[in-house]
């Protein structure tokens, strides 16, 4: 699904998924054009939070 990107300051405290002026790597553009400033890398980025986050294990069934 597109997603519009727009130009400007969000709230620190917008969801990942809310803050509409980041590319994430992996991202497919489809059209236009853009400049982009790398903020994070390696163990820093979103990608590797989601991938060290804590795996919730399902309840034991009785």
């Amino acid at each position: 699904m597109a997603a519009v990107k727009k130009v400007g300051v969000l709230m620190e405290s917008l969801a990942v998924a809310d803050r509409t002026n980041m590319a994430f790597a992996g991202a497919t553009i489809t059209s236009g054009r853009a400049m982009g400033v790398v903020a994070a890398t390696g163990m820093a980025t979103e990608s590797e939070a989601v991938q060290l986050s804590p795996v919730i294990k399902p309840a034991p069934s009785p």
